[in-house]
């Protein structure tokens, strides 16, 4: 396969363009463009720069990734939604990239958008990050989509159910499988924090974490309401923002039970070293695509426990022990078995290391590479 690239390339790299809604820090979708690009950016065959639709609230971030992996990044404007967008891709569009790679709605749309008014020539990709899609519950947008992903020249699914879900909208010689995922070694590396010491918690406590933003479906409630069946030397800590975080903090505020036992850090960027403080990692979500906490969770080497809901338990299979959604004490019940039994711990952490190392970036990044150049082998009819 590289003999044939560097035969494609005529020795010359390979210019790869990931367009995304935004830079943000906290988003798992935006994560895994970000390492992708980084681990793209580390091949000699390849030249990869990002795209964002909406200009950062984070510039420190963008400087980041300029500074210290050499990526090019360039944005459009101040809104995510303007028709002004379409059009300020064209020069993106004309350029001389070989692939697109585009990643999230409205992003899908524009690219799809302004390849068939600028650039009917032009090779693009798209990721499909999630499970769940309520565009396509309105018979108009599932016939929106059905023309937007005919423009695109190949879907990665990031997870079987992820493709199953696709197949009303794409043809099924257009989807390929290609999971998330992280940098193995770079999570086995950081430091483990004193977590306990910076909650003031003495040693017998066990900490049980969940890093999931506080939006409806993450569900972090049915974790509270477990909490209040485990001892009292079990705590839980929450790692993340968003719209529902007040609303958690003053559920949690409102019942003494558990009031002193919950532990909300808020947006964090030392997210690993605190998965490797703690004991086991929760999520309770209604669905996932393909978690990026759930990798980053059995990277730390420590027990995972998850709903058995699509995307978690198809996904991870043996890896993980499940609960039914939004069962508290079936939650609770996992979570005492796990600490109390030490083999069947050692045993759940060992299965989520080596489910990570199949997950590595290296081996998702030439899953993507391979990909990028059959689409370009495909235009040349070799």
């Amino acid at each position: 396969m590289y003999e044939i690239n560097v035969i494609l390339l005529n020795g010359q790299q390979m210019k790869i363009l990931q367009v995304i809604n935004n830079f943000s820090r906290g988003g798992g979708a935006e994560k895994v463009v970000f390492d992708l690009a980084i681990a793209l950016s580390s091949h000699p065959n390849i030249e990869v720069s990002i795209l964002s639709i909406q200009k950062p609230s984070d510039g420190e971030y963008v400087e980041e990734i300029k500074k210290k992996y050499g990526i090019n990044t360039f944005c459009l404007s101040n809104r995510l939604k303007s028709f002004r967008n379409l059009f300020a891709l064209k020069e993106y569009l004309c350029d001389d990239y070989d692939i697109i790679h585009v990643h999230l709605f409205p992003a899908l749309y524009y690219i799809s958008i302004a390849k068939m008014l600028f650039n009917p020539h032009a090779t693009i990709v798209y990721t499909e990050h999630s499970t769940k899609n309520k565009r396509r519950t309105k018979w108009i947008f599932r016939m929106i989509d059905r023309f937007i992903y005919s423009r695109y020249n190949m879907v990665a699914a990031i997870s079987f159910q992820v493709e199953n879900n696709l197949r009303n909208a794409i043809k099924s010689n257009k989807i390929v499988v290609i999971n998330n995922g992280i940098f193995v070694k770079q999570i086995l590396d950081s430091p483990q924090l004193d977590l306990k010491r910076e909650l003031s918690l003495s040693e017998n406590v066990s900490l049980v974490t969940m890093v999931a933003r506080f939006v409806k479906g993450k569900d972090y409630y049915t974790l509270f309401d477990s909490l209040m069946l485990l001892p009292n030397n079990v705590h839980v800590v929450c790692v993340g923002n968003g719209l529902l975080f007040d609303a958690a903090v003053e559920y949690v505020t409102r019942n003494d039970i558990i009031s002193d036992r919950v532990h909300f850090l808020g947006l964090r960027q030392d997210v690993v070293s605190i998965l490797k403080a703690s004991d086991i990692i929760v999520l309770s979500s209604e669905h996932e695509g393909f978690s990026i906490a759930m990798l980053e969770a059995m990277a730390s080497q420590k027990p995972f426990v998850a709903s058995e809901v699509e995307g978690l338990k198809d996904v991870a299979l043996d890896a993980a022990i499940y609960f039914p959604y939004q069962n508290s004490s079936v939650l609770a019940e996992r979570i005492i078995a796990l600490l109390n039994d030490s083999n069947l711990y050692h045993s759940m952490a060992s299965k989520s290391i080596q489910f990570a190392y199949k997950h590595d970036m290296s081996v998702i990044m030439e899953k993507y590479y391979n990909l990028y150049v059959e689409q370009l082998l495909s235009l040349i009819h070799i």
